[in-house]
C-alpha cells in the first residue's frame, strides 16, 4: 500500500478528525471528547460528524469496480460533512469564541491543518476515481 493511499484512506481521515485538539479557555482536549459531551443533547455538530463518519465507513464497503461513483460520492460528502461539523462547532455554536485559542496555539492548529489537508486529499482522490 502506497503512502498516498494510506493518507487518503477514509479511516485515516476519521482518526485525524476525532483527534483534532481543541483548546478552550479553561479546558481542552480532542474533538471526540466534545462530540461525546454534546451527543446526549443532540447538538447539530454531532449529527454532522456522525453522518460524515458513517458516509466514510459505508464507502469502505462499496466494491471498487462496480460502484465507483457511489463510493467516490460517499467519500466526498463524508469529508464535507466532517468539515461542516467543525464549522458549526467553531462559528455557530460558540458565538463567544470560547475555543478560539485553538487557532492561536501551535499544536491544536497543526492538528486542524492536518485534518484539512487530509480532507482535501481524500476529495481529490475521490474526484480522480470518478474521472477514470
Amino acid at each position: 500500500m502506497s503512502f498516498y493511499k494510506i493518507i487518503t484512506h477514509p479511516v485515516t481521515l476519521i482518526i485525524s478528525f476525532l483527534y483534532i485538539l481543541i483548546s478552550g479557555e479553561h479546558v481542552g482536549g480532542p474533538y471526540i471528547w466534545y462530540l461525546l459531551m454534546a451527543a446526549p443533547y443532540g447538538i447539530g455538530r454531532v449529527w454532522w460528524a456522525f453522518a460524515g463518519i458513517l458516509s466514510l465507513l459505508i464507502s469502505r464497503t462499496q466494491p471498487v469496480e462496480k460502484r465507483k461513483v457511489l463510493r467516490s460520492c460517499l467519500r466526498i460528502t463524508g469529508s464535507l460533512e466532517l468539515a461542516i461539523s467543525l464549522f458549526v462547532f467553531f462559528r455557530v455554536e460558540n458565538k463567544n469564541c470560547y475555543n478560539c485559542s485553538t487557532f492561536e496555539q501551535t499544536i491544536p492548529l497543526i492538528t486542524l491543518i492536518l485534518f484539512g489537508v487530509l480532507g482535501i486529499l481524500v476529495i481529490i482522490r475521490s474526484a480522480r476515481e470518478l474521472v477514470r
